[in-house]
């Protein structure tokens, strides 16, 4: 596997380390339970514990408190420890023929429903899915404005933290190989759901082989915005 993930700072002059990868994966979570608690204050007809009846509201807290560590971090780090530039010390870069990376996403959400069809039903794999569509109550806009979230926002923050930040720490102690899969395993673990671990790790790897092969953020941004973007089509079409 050829190892370009050396764009901006080399490994012998990257000053900042898994401390604080840590630091911005603890400061998303707790930032996310913070807003939860907020917003269930706010609202007052949700719990913080029922998060499978939790409406948009209180998903849209939660993210908003998980983003701020995921993409804070990065920014910060950048900010102060490297360049303030995303581009240089995370490969933040994009070309248009990044774009065809997206088509690769309904391949592998494909591919996953066939792995785990002898194993599992289509309505256990597709569970958590679906009752995130039903967070929107079927109320077209606010599916529009969560399918916006989970497709653009999501992949953006995501290989920012994964990709950009914690995968260029990794590169500066293993191989490429071992970061890779390190990096996808996380990335399936942080997600917290046990039953979509193995496709999550299987995709966090192959969007980690991109990022590592490019040098660059731009693919598996857009692998990861047309793997979610083809969860959320066939939701919309199963919904409304």
């Amino acid at each position: 596997m050829s190892a370009r993930l050396t764009s901006g700072p080399t490994h012998e002059t990257m000053s900042w380390n898994v401390g604080h990868v840590v630091a911005s994966m603890v400061a998303g979570l707790v930032g996310s339970v913070v807003m939860v608690l907020i917003a269930v204050g706010l609202g007052g007809h949700a719990t913080a514990t029922a998060t499978h009846s939790a409406d948009l509201w209180v998903l849209a807290m939660s993210q908003v408190g998980l983003w701020s560590g995921l993409a804070g971090g990065p920014w910060l780090v950048s900010r102060h420890l490297g360049s303030a530039s995303l581009a240089g010390d995370f490969g933040l870069v994009f070309r248009r023929s990044d774009v065809a990376w997206a088509l690769l996403g309904p391949v592998l959400q494909v591919a996953i429903s066939v792995a785990y069809s002898p194993f599992v039903s289509n309505e256990e794999v597709s569970k958590v899915a679906t009752d995130l569509a039903a967070r929107a109550h079927g109320s077209p806009w606010q599916f529009a404005l969560l399918a916006v979230a989970t497709a653009v926002g999501a992949p953006f923050v995501e290989e920012m933290f994964f990709r950009g930040m914690f995968l260029r720490v990794l590169r500066r102690r293993l191989s490429a190989v071992l970061s890779v899969i390190v990096c996808g395993v996380v990335f399936g673990l942080f997600h917290f759901e046990p039953l979509q671990f193995p496709a999550l790790a299987v995709f966090g790897i192959i969007a980690s082989v991109l990022a590592v092969v490019s040098g660059r953020l731009g693919p598996s941004i857009w692998l990861h915005i047309g793997f979610n973007a083809s969860t959320m089509v066939a939701l919309a079409i199963q919904t409304f």
